[in-house]
């Protein structure tokens, strides 16, 4: 029986260190969101500003070299902040699920740690012999 209840304790803490890993996943998440929420607004002031330089150096030369390089450099960006934005999505709705198994083997394992401490059975055999 001291065997059993060193099992329980020990899962107990692995318990313990996944509800710790995935809270420190959602502070990550968290994390990569702001990031993308900073990037999404430099590629919109970037945007803008091409679009006022063009219009304000129209009587100048323009070095069309210099617009497509930073063309591209925003559209590097705005292909970076969908992936980011795709990633923060699927992995909120890993973390969620994760957080919803954690909850319901906490409330197993205190369930069975109730019927150990009243000793109750952990299961009762049927009629049959079952």
């Amino acid at each position: 029986m001291f065997f059993l209840c060193e099992i329980y304790i020990i899962d107990y803490k692995k318990l313990i260190v996944l509800f710790y890993q995935s809270q420190l996943e959602l502070y990550e998440n968290k994390t990569l969101k702001q990031e993308n929420d900073k990037l999404h607004i430099e590629h919109i002031v970037m945007k803008e500003a091409l679009k006022n330089s063009i219009r304000d150096n129209c009587k100048e030369n323009i070095d069309e070299n210099q617009i497509k390089i930073e063309h591209d450099h925003l559209e590097e960006v705005k292909r970076l902040t969908a992936q980011a934005y795709k990633l923060s999505l699927i992995n909120k709705n890993v973390v969620h699920d994760r957080m919803v198994l954690l909850n319901l083997v906490m409330d197993a394992l205190n369930e069975l740690f109730r019927l150990y401490e009243n000793d109750k059975p952990l299961w009762i055999s049927s009629f049959d012999g079952d």
